[in-house]
């Protein structure tokens, strides 16, 4: 039920690309959105590491993860917008009401 629950995410996740770019560009942004990712997993524990040590508290770097986090959430909330991609046909299919 656990591995179920983390990885019943990622099918959707990944198809959100194709959705919304055009076919040439759909590996190159699969491409960015992953370095992107390894980036983060770098970057993440080391800024929750320096600020841990500048404040004493781990509490602020775990803040400020939380706050990309947020972030995060609205950049795609915002960018996934329902109703503002006309939808794509497969040749051959007539269209609704035809």
């Amino acid at each position: 039920m656990t591995a179920a629950a983390v990885y019943a995410p990622y099918g959707p996740f990944w198809a959100i690309p194709g959705e919304l770019l055009r076919f040439e560009v759909v590996a190159v942004a699969m491409g960015l959105i992953n370095a992107l990712g390894n980036l983060g997993g770098f970057a993440g524990p080391y800024l929750v590491g320096r600020l841990t040590d500048a404040t004493g508290s781990s509490l602020t770097g775990f803040a400020v993860l939380s706050g990309f986090l947020a972030v995060a959430v609205a950049l795609v909330t915002l960018g996934l917008r329902t109703g503002t991609r006309p939808v794509r046909r497969l040749s051959g299919q007539a269209a609704e009401g035809a």
